[in-house]
Parts: C-alpha cells; sequence; structure tokens
C-alpha cells in the first residue's frame, strides 16, 4: 500500500499578515522560527490524540507522523500523517486457547480472533498471524499443536495481520480542525514572544 497522508499546513499568508501587523523589521528568521515551533506543538497534540483513542505505543504513533520544517527562503511547514498499516501484535495481543484477543481502543474491550495465533519468524519478528485462505495448500504440512482448530487447513502459508491506523484517528475532521486551529493559536503566540525577544 502506497504512503498517503494528511497535510496540516501552516498558512503562509497569515503569517504574512502577522508580520506586516506587527511591523515590518520582524527578520525572516523570527517568522520561519515560529512556525518550525507551532509545527512541533502541533505533532505533540496529535500524538497525544491518537493515544488517548488508540492503545499503541507512543514510538509507534510518532513514526507515523512527519514533521516537514520551514526553511530558509520559505514559511511554510506540514505535519504528514502516513498511512501505514499496524500490526496487530502492537495492539496488546494475547495468545489464548480459543485464539488472539487484541485491546485497539482505549475506551472499548477486548476482541477476539479465534482463527489467528501469535507466532516468531527466523527473522525474530513477532506478530500476529492466520493462515492464508486466497493461496495455494503445500503438500505434506502436517499439523501442530498451535494450529490444530477447526479453521486450520494444513499446508496453508501465513500472512500477518494489521489493523486499525493512526491516520485513521487523525482523518476525523472534529481533530483535524482542532490541530489546525491549536496550531495556528501557538504560532500568533511565537511570533508575538520571538518579536518581543527580538525588540528588547
Amino acid at each position: 500500500m502506497p504512503n498517503q497522508g494528511v497535510d496540516i499546513h501552516v498558512d503562509s499568508k497569515a503569517v504574512l499578515k502577522d508580520f506586516d501587523r506587527i511591523g515590518r523589521s520582524l527578520r525572516e528568521k523570527v517568522i520561519r522560527n515560529s512556525v518550525n515551533e507551532a509545527l512541533r506543538f502541533t505533532r505533540v497534540l496529535a500524538t497525544r490524540k491518537v493515544r488517548e483513542e488508540l492503545t499503541l505505543p507512543a514510538r509507534d504513533v510518532r513514526a507515523a507522523l512527519s514533521a516537514r520544517r520551514a526553511y530558509r527562503g520559505g514559511f511554510s511547514a506540514a505535519l504528514i500523517v502516513h498511512a501505514r498499516r499496524v500490526p496487530l501484535i502492537k495492539y496488546k495481543a494475547r495468545m489464548t486457547r480459543r485464539g488472539v484477543t487484541l485491546k485497539v481502543k482505549k475506551r472499548g474491550p477486548r476482541k477476539r480472533i479465534g482463527y489467528a495465533f501469535i507466532a516468531t519468524m527466523d527473522s525474530g519478528h513477532t506478530g500476529v498471524f492466520a493462515r492464508d485462505l486466497d493461496k495455494p495448500q503445500r503438500r505434506g504440512a502436517k499439523r501442530t499443536s498451535v494450529q490444530s482448530r477447526k479453521s486450520y487447513r494444513p499446508g496453508l502459508p501465513i500472512k500477518e495481520l494489521s489493523g486499525s491506523e493512526v491516520i485513521d484517528v487523525l482523518d476525523d475532521p472534529r481533530v483535524l480542525n482542532d490541530l489546525v486551529s491549536r496550531g495556528g493559536r501557538r504560532l500568533q503566540e511565537e511570533l508575538r514572544r520571538r518579536l518581543d525577544a527580538e525588540t528588547q
């Protein structure tokens, strides 16, 4: 699946308008640094909002958020939310006699996937897997104790299961609008603070 995302842009026109209002003596670096601080704040806020909804570890949420900073010659910055499927093992997966249970939503119950199992690959990667019913069955495959369920068909390849993405939370218009609004307020605060520091 190709990377997709939601771009949260800082409006450069609004920055320039504030720049004119507070005085043309304000140097470009003040605006650029203010924009980047607003971007940092928005990324932290986005991480917090995802963590309020999903049980993902913070490091996995941050990995799905890329900050495109403003550099010399421009005032544009963006928070890129990558569309990456999250391995189900990240959602507090547990192996039981009746399959794998997960805790995806913090305010929701644990869910069970009866046909899934937890396994560690030769590479050392551990995940939640299921038999791939769309692929041909291998000949001569033997049943194992872990795989001996009604849903098991010996010899079928396995595939790792994935679930809700970070973008599923941040693509909500209410969440997105709140991020843009609060990020914009932080920008205005930073412009004033840095201007005062430069003119003292």
